[in-house]
């Protein structure tokens, strides 16, 4: 091992209450590659692209697993909101038809269970929305961050291409 790949940090720092964006590993993981192997070949930083691009593919599917998830639960809650509603409806009709005082009784906790049910809609929808958001602003950096590293990877394969040619034609003298 080179004197040059000691000093590299390979001890990342996880905080599970609080844990950085999956585009914080992959660079980590790639500046490694880059310290640790600074003679990749191209198929070799091809196949860590590759690695990295998947490992984003299945974030983002987990994210929208996540978002359907909760979208569900949603739909969930609505329905059981519209029982509740049909429910106190039902209720309504028979405290004017039978004895009051029981029914009054189940109406207050079936209107009580109902608006507990809406609050927890309202933090569903709330939760929706920002989970919503952080997926878009993790899409929109992962954008940047791609481009940012095909643009790179072009450059390196320019140079890559004059120093091929360079070398060609001190082979070919």
């Amino acid at each position: 091992m080179s004197s040059g790949n000691n000093n590299v940090n390979t001890k990342l720092d996880f905080d599970e209450s609080n844990p950085k964006p999956a585009s914080v590993y992959l660079g980590s993981l790639k500046e490694f590659f880059k310290e640790t192997a600074p003679n990749a070949t191209v198929e070799q930083q091809s196949r860590l692209n590759n690695l990295l691009l998947s490992m984003i593919q299945m974030n983002h599917n987990i994210f929208k697993n996540q978002q359907e998830a909760t979208f569900r639960k949603v739909e969930n809650m609505k329905d059981a909101v519209k029982k509740f509603e049909e429910k106190t409806e039902e209720i309504k009709r028979e405290i004017l038809q039978g004895p009051r005082e029981a029914i009054h009784e189940e109406l207050t906790e079936l209107l009580k269970k109902r608006h507990e049910l809406q609050d927890q809609l309202s933090d569903m929808k709330a939760a929706c929305s920002s989970l919503d958001q952080k997926m878009k602003d993790e899409m929109v950096n992962h954008q940047e961050d791609m481009e940012k590293k095909a643009k790179a990877h072009r450059a390196e394969m320019v140079e890559m291409a004059a120093k091929i040619s360079e070398l060609q034609e001190k082979l070919s003298s």
